[in-house]
């Protein structure tokens, strides 16, 4: 028997991956609605934050940081739910081919391998690799875009001056590093 190479094992797990890809993708769908939902979260924060000095507006903005808070929380009972069903499918469908596997091989291939060696691969490795393809490359993938977001709310969503204190004037680190001064902001802001 040859030697299997890397591409051989990805060229198996992308066959055996593509009947859960809409299940994934899915996963990933309410793992990015979490990370709008937590951005949405952080202006709605800091508009309770101004308008609770002002004193107006407040109780619509609770109300709405409230029906957030607890869509986010279905969406994660959700996804919850649905990582932990795909996961235990794609397990069990890999424990089973290679269950068939060992019932269709010769008795002397079977007995070249220790038996805990055996129900190993049929127990903790299949989950391992469930695991990784359900769980692990979305969030990669949820983790890399909310990092994005981040910095693109840092950049669109200038804080006041004065809040974010950096190198002894205020305003935000990121445009500072842009060279954006906390006064061209707030002239910006301001329609100047």
């Amino acid at each position: 028997m040859g030697k299997i190479r890397g591409r051989d094992y990805i060229s198996w797990l992308w066959q055996y991956t593509a009947p859960y890809a809409g299940r994934i993708g899915l996963l990933l769908l309410f793992g990015l609605l979490e990370t709008f939902a937590s951005l949405a979260m952080v202006q709605i924060t800091k508009e309770i934050i101004d308008h609770a000095t002002v004193g107006s507006g407040f109780g619509r903005l609770l109300t709405g940081y409230v029906l957030l808070l607890l869509g986010m929380q279905g969406i994660s009972v959700l996804s919850t739910l649905l990582t932990a069903l795909v996961t235990e499918r794609f397990s069990f469908g890999i424990r089973r081919q290679i269950y068939e596997k060992i019932l269709h091989s010769g008795w002397r291939e079977v007995t070249a391998y220790h038996t805990g060696d055996l129900m190993t691969r049929l127990t903790s490795d299949a989950g391992n690799v469930a695991d990784g393809i359900v769980g692990t490359i979305p969030n990669i993938l949820q983790l890399g875009i909310e990092l994005v977001l981040g910095f693109c709310m840092l950049l669109l969503f200038p804080a006041p001056c004065g809040v974010c204190p950096a190198g002894g004037t205020g305003g935000s680190p990121v445009l500072l590093v842009a060279g954006k001064t906390p006064e061209a902001v707030t002239a910006e802001s301001a329609g100047e």
